[in-house]
């Protein structure tokens, strides 16, 4: 009797430009096609991008959360290269964290805001007020110093 070694599927990320919505559907139809779990999809939207790709200037950006097996990676990336509704796509895996299946992430709920470095401007600023200036000294008490200091 042979046993059958079950392939335990890990969770990715996957972000894509595509010139039309379609490109959405293309993406889904594709991970169906590896026996994928889509976990979570992103609403797409249409977006100027910040220079031509493919000669197109605006695309569609989606993004999906779904689980299949590693070794299909390599291979759902090389489908979507060969895709021409999709202009770029990005696969990664994503930090783990309990989420709830219902919940969708938006990017800008993603993206953590940047901590201010307050440290370094309070250093400064007690550096500059226990630097104090010295006085000026007009020249003839220059000289007599400096007869002081021959002597």
């Amino acid at each position: 009797m042979v046993e059958q070694k079950e392939i335990a599927k890990k969770e990715y990320e996957i972000g894509y430009l595509a010139k039309e919505e379609e490109g959405k559907k293309e993406t889904e139809q594709l991970l169906n096609s590896y026996k994928a779990d889509i976990l979570n999809e992103g609403k797409i939207s249409k977006i100027t991008l910040a220079y031509p790709i493919k000669k197109e200037k605006s695309a569609y950006f989606g993004f999906m959360w779904f689980a299949v097996e590693p070794e299909m990676i390599k291979e759902i990336k090389e489908k979507l290269k060969l895709n021409n509704k999709i202009l770029r796509s990005l696969i990664i895996t994503p930090p783990i964290q309990p989420r709830d299946k219902k919940t969708v992430i938006r990017p800008k709920e993603m993206i953590r805001p940047l901590k201010p470095k307050t440290r370094v401007l309070e250093d400064v600023q007690v550096r500059s007020k226990k630097e104090e200036r010295p006085e000026i000294i007009d020249n003839e008490l220059l000289e007599k110093k400096l007869e002081e200091i021959l002597r």
